[in-house]
């Protein structure tokens, strides 16, 4: 998470965020605080240009680090009051899913539960076919659900979880009220602050845009079109993993970010042209 003077930047993972992590502290000029520095910025007697802070994974029951993907209820409320901008990067959840299969995190990650259940349906378990991760990859989620329970009959996907616990108020309660008629809850939106998402498909240009917003001029955010993207994943063709089996099935479990943004469907989506 990083706190500037006008906003507030959440880092959802693989989206991009390294990336954007990187060209905010440049062109603020950003270095390690010194010592004495923490001290004041600790005790509020000192007010950064940026400051990065780094938050308990309270996102996944197994992993107990401390990471930059803070969630929005981690937000210190002095920044959470304040008139900051939040803002973060949303990503194409097709392209989403094929980059988390390439990157393979999920092969040392995953919980035990859900390497068990994967290896009974596919002995191969890790050494599986993308369309095998979209499927093995709903199996079991109570690493990421740490106790709440999804209503009956409602399905969540992995990208919707980590959205909902990133971005929304209360996102235990939430999560657990989820489901398909959410927009027509009494007071279910008051769960969503207002949050900025630059596109992970247009990124040098949402954030150049961004921070010429927030005061930089052109000359300064030039840069940010010839920097180099970091943990990039994959270079392969996203296409080539989006078999009819593999979309349906992910639209099926995003349904929720498909709502929200609609744009990401098939129909919709330039992937698919």
């Amino acid at each position: 998470m990083l706190i500037t003077k006008s906003f507030i930047m959440l880092h959802l993972p693989k989206t991009g965020s390294t990336f954007a992590r990187d060209v905010i502290k440049r062109i603020y000029g950003w270095e390690q605080p010194g010592l004495i520095d923490q001290l004041r910025i600790k005790f509020n007697k000192k007010d950064p240009d940026v400051l990065e802070l780094l938050f308990k994974n309270i996102k996944v029951k197994h992993r107990n680090n401390t990471d930059q993907h803070g969630v929005y209820d981690q937000i210190p409320e002095k920044y959470r009051n304040s008139d900051r901008e939040i803002v973060s990067i949303i990503r194409d959840p097709f392209t989403a899913y094929v980059s988390r299969y390439n990157y393979g995190s999920w092969k040392k990650h995953s919980s035990k539960m859900q390497r068990k259940l994967a290896k009974k349906i596919y002995a191969h378990y890790p050494d599986i076919t993308f369309e095998e991760y979209v499927s093995s990859s709903g199996l079991n989620q109570s690493n990421r659900l740490q106790g709440i329970k999804l209503k009956d009959y409602v399905e969540v996907g992995v990208l919707t979880l980590q959205f909902l616990q990133m971005f929304t108020r209360n996102h235990r309660e939430l999560i657990a009220n989820i489901d398909k008629d959410f927009r027509e809850h009494d007071n279910i939106m008051d769960h969503f602050p207002e949050i900025t998402f630059l596109k992970n498909e247009n990124l040098n240009h949402d954030l150049a845009d961004f921070l010429i917003k927030h005061g930089f001029t052109p000359k300064e955010t030039k840069f940010i079109f010839d920097a180099n993207k970091k943990n990039v994943s994959t270079n392969d063709s996203f296409k080539s993993y989006l078999t009819d089996k593999a979309v349906d099935e992910i639209v099926k479990r995003e349904w929720f970010l498909f709502d929200l943004f609609p744009e990401y469907l098939p129909d919709k989506n330039p992937l698919f042209n």
